[in-house]
């Protein structure tokens, strides 16, 4: 009875920072979207097109980093959720201190890359086509890509702590302060005519902001220390890394090389106005999906306290709702695209085609779907599946981007993605509601 009281006391509460972290960052992917709306406004009036290509491919550079820690730091996840569920502060401790080891290797490492790319110029050739009065400015933007990578992937284990922990919801908020912040910021940089470089490095400081902050936060009271690294525990967190590390790695991919593909084809106008289609679908996407976030550690905490039917219950609800909004912002997007553009992003920006507004609305509803099944999978420790759905989403995009990029341009770009992400998502949900 005692045993039934406490699994019920647990339930509660795993419930209630599920939906307290799935509020918050509700909440903070509004607010981003509204702050990404205003940044692009503000820059399509600033910059030139050509610029404008260049901040937009530097934008995914940036996205990409945050993956470049090859999964290590998920890796402790799952292990940090656990650990917390049974408050066990000494595993904590140990999960810690050898996830911050292995990270500041890695982190040592990226700096020794990225130096030997700078000093023998081969940092240009992630620019495609670029004008020779560039060069300086997207040196510059290598430059912070390069600094956001070691940052990121120096703090991961404090915001792999963050996620994890009870006040989860504290994360989100941060995030969206700096967001408010970088965007004040920027309205007074542009008012101000300050420099292009100085612009670009306003536009990516939340990226390195808001880890920093976590870190200093979080994990202020959790004890790191020499004595507490283990090579088993160094072992778990390495396989467990890398199995998410794949999938990672692949999900970066997805975005950045269909902007690569462009950027070399047709250059950085075009991947300008690949862009509006691109940060259009992921804002709106992530409104939608914001709140999924908590739902990795509310399967990983069930799973530890085998609650098998919440976890059951919990994705079955995630994906008809993901299908409804999805399917809602479909049929906007194909009879208000016009509308929603000119809102978004002025009258400055590209006037949208029908066949773009569509591929873009089955690509956000794809994209949902793909976040509940991807929380699911990587909650329950399920990594496999979810190394396997990368590998597969990976060898679809590849030979359909060099296919249809070159043929079709952003259209061929839009189609690429959707088609390898929608057979992804669609197989590994199928699989996930028959096996849950």
């Amino acid at each position: 009875m005692l045993l039934k009281k406490i699994s019920l006391l647990n339930r509660n509460s795993r419930d209630k920072d599920v939906l307290l972290f799935g509020a918050a960052t509700t909440v903070a992917r509004a607010v981003a979207m509204l702050c990404a709306v205003i940044q692009v406004k503000c820059l399509t009036e600033y910059f030139s097109a050509e610029i404008f290509g260049l901040w937009s491919l530097t934008t995914g550079l940036m996205i990409f980093s945050s993956f470049l820690d090859f999964g290590l730091s998920l890796g402790m996840q799952n292990r940090l959720s656990s650990a917390l569920a049974n408050n066990d502060k000494r595993q904590l401790t140990v999960v810690m201190s050898n996830g911050v080891a292995v990270l500041s290797f890695l982190a040592i490492l990226a700096i020794v890359v990225g130096l030997v790319l700078g000093l023998t110029g081969q940092w240009v050739r992630f620019y495609g086509k670029i004008a020779p009065g560039l060069s300086n400015l997207a040196l510059v933007c290598f430059a912070l890509v390069l600094f956001a990578i070691v940052i990121n992937i120096v703090c991961a284990p404090a915001v792999r702590l963050a996620t994890a922990g009870p006040k989860n919801y504290r994360m989100p908020l941060i995030q969206c302060a700096t967001q408010i912040v970088s965007i004040i910021l920027l309205v007074l940089a542009i008012r101000g005519g300050i420099s292009n470089a100085v612009v670009v490095g306003i536009t990516m400081a939340p990226l390195v902001i808001s880890p920093v902050i976590l870190t200093v936060w979080t994990a202020a009271g959790v004890g790191v220390c020499v004595d507490s690294l283990s090579w088993v525990e160094l072992k778990h967190i390495f396989i467990d890394g890398l199995k998410l590390g794949v999938p990672q790695v692949c999900s970066g991919l997805f975005y950045q090389l269909p902007q690569f593909v462009t950027a070399q084809a047709f250059g950085l106008v075009a991947v300008g106005t690949l862009a509006y289609y691109l940060k259009m679908s992921s804002a709106i996407s992530g409104v939608i999906i914001a709140g999924l976030g908590a739902l990795w550690p509310g399967y990983a905490n069930a799973k530890a306290l085998g609650d098998h039917a919440w976890i059951r219950s919990t994705l079955r609800k995630s994906v008809v709702l993901c299908a409804s909004g999805g399917g809602v912002v479909l049929v906007v997007l194909v009879c208000l695209g016009g509308i929603v553009f000119r809102v978004l992003f002025g009258s400055k920006a590209i006037a949208p085609g029908y066949l773009e507004l569509a591929l873009s609305g089955l690509w956000i509803m794809s994209s949902c779907l793909g976040a509940a099944v991807a929380a699911y999978y990587n909650g329950t420790g399920r990594y496999r599946d979810s190394l396997h759905a990368a590998i597969l989403n990976a060898m679809v995009l590849v030979p359909a981007a060099f296919l249809f990029i070159p043929a079709w341009g952003v259209s061929g770009a839009l189609a690429a993605m959707l088609i390898a992400h929608a057979f992804v998502t669609l197989f590994y949900m199928t699989k996930a509601l028959k096996g849950a």
